[in-house]
C-alpha cells in the first residue's frame, strides 16, 4: 500500500498529464495561421451585398436592416479561445447604415476559398453568411448561403420532421470604399 503523500503526488501527476492532453489546440499550425492572415489582407475592402430568397419572412426583414455595403477591415479581433480561427472587424462601408447587431465580424476559411460574415447580438440571435470567393485581389465577388440562429426553443411534434432553420441567399462584389 502506498503512503498517502505518495498517492497524492501520483494523482497530481496524472491530473497534469490528463489536462495537458485535453488542453485546446489551435486548428491550424503557425505557418497556416500566417498564410491565413496574408489571404485575409487580400480581402480587405468594401463590398456591396444583396440578400434574397429567405425561407422565413421574419429573417428577410432582419436582413433588410443589415447594411447593404460592408467594409471588411484587417483589424483582427482577439480570440477568446486558442482553437477559434482568426476573426476580423466588419463595419458598414462609409455612408452605409449601421446594423442593429452590436457584433459584426468576418473570418476566412482555413480549408477553402470561402469566408463567413456574421452579425449577432452575441447571445440570442444572429445571421451568418458563408460565401465562396471568385475573382482576384481588388475584384472579388462572392455567392453563398445565409443561415440564422436563435436561443428560442421550438417544440417539434415527434411525428413530423424538424423544421429547417431559416436560410437565404447572399451575393456580393467588391466596390470602392469612397
Amino acid at each position: 500500500m502506498f503512503s498517502s503523500s505518495f498517492e497524492h503526488v501520483i494523482r497530481l501527476a496524472a491530473a497534469v498529464v490528463l489536462l495537458g492532453t485535453c488542453a485546446p489546440r489551435p486548428l491550424f499550425a503557425q505557418g497556416q495561421a500566417e498564410e491565413l492572415l496574408d489571404r485575409a489582407v487580400d480581402l480587405v475592402g468594401c463590398y456591396e451585398i444583396r440578400f434574397s430568397a429567405w425561407s422565413h419572412e421574419k429573417w428577410a426583414e432582419a436582413a433588410n436592416r443589415l447594411p447593404h455595403r460592408i467594409w471588411l477591415t484587417g483589424e483582427q479581433l482577439p480570440s477568446e479561445r486558442p482553437q477559434v480561427y482568426a476573426a476580423f472587424v466588419m463595419r458598414p462601408a462609409p455612408g452605409a447604415r449601421q446594423s442593429s447587431y452590436p457584433e459584426e465580424r468576418w473570418s476566412i476559411s482555413t480549408v477553402s476559398d470561402s469566408l463567413a460574415l456574421r452579425w449577432s447580438n452575441s447571445f440570442f440571435e444572429g445571421i451568418q453568411a458563408v460565401v465562396s470567393l471568385e475573382g482576384s485581389v481588388g475584384d472579388w465577388q462572392f455567392e453563398g448561403r445565409t443561415s440564422t440562429w436563435t436561443d428560442v426553443s421550438q417544440i417539434v411534434d415527434p411525428d413530423r420532421a424538424s423544421p429547417e432553420p431559416p436560410h437565404g441567399v447572399v451575393t456580393g462584389r467588391m466596390i470602392d470604399c469612397s
